[in-house]
Parts: C-alpha cells; sequence; structure tokens
C-alpha cells in the first residue's frame, strides 16, 4: 500500500470499514510509515472527539482510544491469519481423510468379494 491510498483509507479504518486484506496491508503501511501513522492519529482524534461531544460521560482520552483501537485491529488480523491456518489444516485433513475412505470403500467393494 502507498501513502495516497493509505490516506484515502482512513476514514473507512476509523469507521471499521476495510476488509480484512485491506486492513493487513493498512496496519502493515502504518508500521513502516511515520507520516501515515501520525495523518491517522490526528484523523482519529478529530473523528472521536467530534463523536464524542454530545455524550456526557464520554473518554476524552483519544491517543489512548486510538492505540487501543489499533491493538484491537492488530488482533483480530492475528486471530483471522491464525483462523485461516486452522481451516486450511481442517480442509487438509478432511480432503485426505474422503480420499481414504473412498479407497477403503473401493477396495471392500470390488477386491474383497
Amino acid at each position: 500500500m502507498d501513502c495516497i491510498t493509505f490516506n484515502n483509507d482512513i476514514n473507512a479504518f476509523i469507521d471499521g470499514e476495510l476488509e480484512d486484506e485491506e486492513l493487513n496491508d493498512f496496519l502493515n503501511h502504518l508500521r513502516s510509515c511515520k507520516s501515515c501513522s501520525e495523518e491517522l492519529e490526528v484523523n482519529y482524534i478529530v473523528h472521536e472527539g467530534m463523536n464524542r461531544l454530545d455524550s456526557k460521560n464520554a473518554d476524552f482520552n483519544l491517543i489512548s482510544s486510538h492505540r487501543k483501537y489499533l491493538e484491537h485491529n492488530a488482533g483480530y488480523i492475528k486471530r483471522r491469519k491464525k483462523l485461516m491456518i486452522v481451516s486450511n489444516v481442517f480442509r487438509t485433513v478432511s480432503f485426505w481423510v474422503l480420499i481414504a475412505t473412498a479407497f477403503v470403500f473401493i477396495h471392500t467393494t470390488f477386491f474383497l468379494h
């Protein structure tokens, strides 16, 4: 992801609207680009600050909130990656169990009678 795409995706990120792959690319770029990191922080603080103005008991520690939001999204991506690995392992095992079952069925049906 380049800086232009990153900046175009900031509002979608803040609103939680990025797809998993886009979110992963967004977070990877964020880790490597200080300028975009600062831009995101400013946008997040303005966006969240405006949203929280009407709330009487709102927490206005927006920098902490920003960091927690980033950690939440990074954790989400890590969990999704682990889930994809488990899913792929399950599919692979299921495939081989199906092949073995078919082999046993064919062997017992055609060769043992």
